[in-house]
């Protein structure tokens, strides 16, 4: 009776540790947004560990490099993919909600987690436009950032949560990441990331926002080009002089 009892006590013992060490791997959720949008630390692919975490960086660093990211995406017609366009894969809108929950992410995991993240913005004109997925997974190895993604701005509906699989070991589309300064290609989906060699990239202007005006030509400039549309002929002499007394004036 006692052995039995032993024996039991044994058995809910490893059910009750194994059930406690399942529950301390279940993913650290930074930041969710909906069924769609999340930031959380999980656990990655152990072949590829140790990662260097955690790691410090900035939001602000963080945001410059993925606005830099650009990806090819397939024409709707292409045959095999071959023919589309290319274009950034991130907005500044999207890094106004990633890049925070994200470098925070990368400061608090494991060196052997990962950081799985997941981004569901609509793309293109409000009545014609599309919902887009883009998730993956984000770490570093080998002083690099890397991020292999499992999907790269992939059609979607409000509320729908693509396939969830590992990205680190295949891929499923036809969209590629793009290669550039700083950037280098590991496979169509996984880039590894210099952040210090990415050139600083102004991010592209929201639809419907207004353009910035160009900076205003200095007085110099403003002289060589009269005096050269002088010479061109274009303007009279008398033109000439008037405009540049007012652009002397304006000292």
């Amino acid at each position: 009776m006692r052995k039995t009892f032993i024996v039991v006590l044994f058995g809910a013992v490893l059910v009750a540790s194994g059930a406690f060490a399942a529950l301390l791997s279940q993913p650290k959720v930074i930041f969710r947004k909906g069924s769609d949008t999340w930031v959380k630390i999980a656990k990655g692919n152990a072949k590829l560990g140790p990662f260097e975490h955690p790691r410090e960086i900035k939001a602000e660093e963080l945001s410059r490099v993925l606005l830099s990211l650009r990806c090819f995406q397939p024409s709707v017609f292409a045959l095999g993919g071959k023919t589309g366009d290319e274009a950034p894969l991130f907005e500044a809108s999207d890094m106004a909600i990633l890049a925070e929950p994200l470098a925070k992410a990368l400061g608090q995991a494991g060196t052997d987690e990962w950081v799985d993240f997941c981004l569901s913005a609509f793309r293109g004109p409000q009545f014609f436009g599309t919902f887009r997925q883009t998730d993956g997974v984000m770490f570093w190895k080998d002083g690099k950032l890397q991020i292999a993604f499992r999907n790269i701005s992939t059609k979607t509906e409000p509320g729908q949560t693509l396939n969830t699989y590992d990205p680190t070991k295949g891929y499923r589309s036809l969209s590629k990441l793009v290669a550039g300064e700083g950037i280098t290609l590991k496979a169509e989906n996984w880039v590894m990331i210099d952040p210090v060699a990415v050139p600083v990239v102004a991010p592209a202007p929201e639809p419907g926002a207004p353009v910035a005006a160009p900076p205003p030509k200095s007085v110099k400039d403003r002289l060589l080009e009269l005096e050269q549309l002088k010479k061109d002929g274009l303007v009279t002499e008398e033109e000439y002089q008037q405009k540049r007394k007012a652009i002397l004036d304006e000292l």
